[in-house]
């Protein structure tokens, strides 16, 4: 979206002249994109048509780039009616279609000429149909003293991306020898059979060794090249990488599901270790899912104790505040050797709390917020925590139930331009009103505070507030459906993908009966940028990716982009990076003159939440009543 499309969807609301101020262009060039809208209603549409064109070329063979795809445009068609190639590579990209280009192949192992070469059985084809059928595998080195190298294997089920059931995921050995690269005895005897594929390098040493074993070789010169396949995680305690790959010429099985299964009041559990099929997929439920619950980790990172007895409402006055606000959550974690599946979740964690990566997270922000909300578990937890009810309609109608209470001095559309104070009286102006009182709480976001003038001008402080509280990038999508289907199939609707910009799908289903509705949460960086067709394009299609062809079929579509809304363009909660709380947290809601702050951000319990931005209004209030039957004694 750029700040022409921000002034065109609020000008029924607000003035031209003042959204062109706020976003900082001129009328005149707001007025002239206005004016060019059919040329680019027309652009848009034979983009459209030649993004189709696109996609019938490139399924053929999902790895065709944008010079092997102008060329098919281009064959056999007259000279007027040839594509540059620079477009084509321009809606290639504004639709996500990828090709596959080939790296620089460095070349590390001279094979011998005598060997025999391996076939390549997969062709490319990096799904299983069952556990234990199809092995993957790779082997870097790195120089060590005397001369001799560090080997480093890997082996890996295809159907669950995990290592195999009784094998370390990865083996070292100080030698090249060809041992290093036997089957394991166990996958021998219990799974005979099976296919191992592997790059040129593993398979030209292990020539020695798997012919008298029972396990066919496969040797493909660009598995390495292959991203991992889609994986499931049975227990949502332990997020896996959900990614799958966009080059693989042969459909894979669609019976897997990132998604959480679980019986009736049970979370789903994860097998024992070391068993034969461990952790390969999706279970079956003993009985339909009527409570669910979503944990977080087995072993979170002590984020939340930290914090210690340090005060809530002057946190800049924490014993370790510039110590912990002087980095960022994800360098913190990186600190502490967090694993792979807590980094994963945490970078979740941050996107949909903060709409920001944890490397753009102060963790002094993220431990007041978890404090504030008694816990990450209590946060997380879906029975007996914060996810566990929520509102019956909408957001929206509770807070019009509260306005119908106050009537008529409820003054919408009537944003704040101007705040003046004179003595012992302060004015707020705005486009419609004038209003004048003893004193104001301005409950704005510190981001917006800037927008709105004051005289006399607040302290450099606050402006430096203003330019250093960030926002983050989140929207909302939500998918209607005529019932909630995925319960039949025992899923929960509660899905987690790590690396994709659909990442968190929870199911908000009015009532059992239906209509079933999917709620996603979606990375605003890889999201708002698409026309709002693609948007819902891209979310429909991750859901039938999770949940199967059922899901391709909604009855209705809407979303919420918050970078879209005029006064919390961003994510949920805001996302100050390191050093902002310490240097300037205290004037969060340190009164000027007579001039009181509240909002949610300001809350000392439940920050980021509803009840937050009440809590805060009612020490705000107490504030001001304080001051002011003081002033009267």
């Amino acid at each position: 979206m750029t700040r022409f499309h921000f002034v065109a969807d609020h000008s029924d609301t607000y003035q031209v002249k003042r959204l062109c101020e706020l976003v900082e262009i001129e009328r005149s060039s707001y007025y002239a994109w206005k004016s060019a809208e059919p040329t680019r209603a027309a652009r848009a549409e034979a983009d459209a048509q030649l993004a189709a064109r696109i996609r019938v070329i490139h399924t053929e063979d999902n790895t065709y780039g944008a010079p092997r795809i102008t060329a098919e445009l281009n064959d056999g068609v007259s000279v007027d009616e040839k594509i540059n190639h620079k477009r084509v590579a321009r809606v290639m990209r504004e639709n996500g279609i990828v090709g596959y280009r080939r790296r620089r192949r460095v070349t590390t192992t001279v094979p011998e000429p005598a060997d025999q070469k391996v076939p390549d059985l997969l062709e490319r084809g990096f799904t299983a149909d069952a556990p234990n059928c199809i092995y993957v595998g790779d082997i870097t080195y790195l120089p060590i003293e005397g001369g001799d190298n560090l080997y480093l294997a890997t082996v890996i089920d295809c159907y669950s991306a995990n290592s195999p059931a009784g094998l370390s995921p990865t083996i070292c050995a100080p030698t090249s020898s060809p041992t290093l690269f036997m089957p394991p005895p166990r996958l021998v005897t219990a799974w005979p059979g099976r296919s191992f594929t592997a790059t040129t390098e593993v398979n030209t040493r292990q020539r020695n060794s798997l012919p008298s074993a029972p396990v066919s070789a496969s040797s493909s010169r660009w598995a390495w090249s292959a991203r991992a396949p889609t994986t499931v995680s049975p227990n949502p305690s332990t997020p896996r990488s959900n990614e799958k790959s966009s080059r693989t010429r042969t459909p894979g099985p669609t019976r897997r599901h990132a998604d959480i299964k679980c019986s009736a009041g049970s979370p789903a559990t994860t097998p024992e270790e070391g068993t034969p099929g461990a952790d390969t997929g999706p279970r079956t439920p003993t009985s339909p899912s009527t409570s669910l619950r979503w944990r977080p980790p087995r072993n979170p990172p002590p984020v939340s104790t930290d914090w210690g007895q340090g005060p809530v409402s002057l946190p800049w006055q924490h014993p370790h505040a510039a110590e912990f606000d002087s980095i960022s959550f994800g360098e913190w974690l990186a600190s502490k050797h967090a694993l792979e599946d807590t980094r994963r979740f945490m970078g979740m964690f941050t996107m949909v709390h903060f709409g920001a990566p944890v490397g753009d997270v102060s963790l002094f922000n993220v431990m007041r917020y978890i404090r504030t909300l008694g816990g990450l578990e209590h946060m997380l937890t879906v029975e007996g925590g914060d996810q566990q009810d929520r509102i019956l309609g909408t957001a929206h109608t509770l807070a019009q139930r509260l306005a119908d209470t106050l009537g008529p001095r409820v003054l919408l559309a009537s944003p704040a331009e101007h705040i003046t104070t004179i003595d012992d009286r302060v004015t707020v102006e705005t486009s419609r009103h004038t209003i004048t009182a003893r004193y104001v709480i301005v409950t704005a976001s510190p981001t917006h505070r800037a927008t709105i003038r004051f005289t006399p001008a607040l302290p450099d402080q606050h402006y430096g507030l203003s330019r250093s509280w960030r926002l983050g990038a989140l929207s909302k999508a939500f998918v209607a459906y005529d019932r909630p289907f995925w319960r039949d199939q025992g899923l929960s609707g509660e899905a987690i993908s790590d690396n994709e910009t659909v990442f968190l799908t929870f199911d908000v289903s009015p009532t059992p009966d239906g209509p079933g509705i999917l709620m996603s949460f979606c990375d605003a960086r890889g999201f708002d940028a698409f026309h709002r067709n693609e948007r819902r394009h891209r979310v429909v299609h991750h859901l039938t990716h999770l949940y199967g062809e059922p899901a391709r079929h909604p009855i209705d579509y809407t979303e919420f982009c918050w970078g879209n809304d005029i006064f919390a363009p961003g994510g949920p909660n805001p996302a100050p990076g390191p050093t902002v709380w310490t240097t300037f947290g205290r004037f969060l809601r340190e009164p000027v003159g007579l001039i009181h702050w509240a909002g949610t951000e300001t809350a000392d319990e439940t920050s980021g939440t509803m009840n937050g931005a009440i809590l805060s209004g009612q020490r705000a209030a107490a504030e001001i009543a304080a001051r002011f039957y003081a002033g009267r004694v």
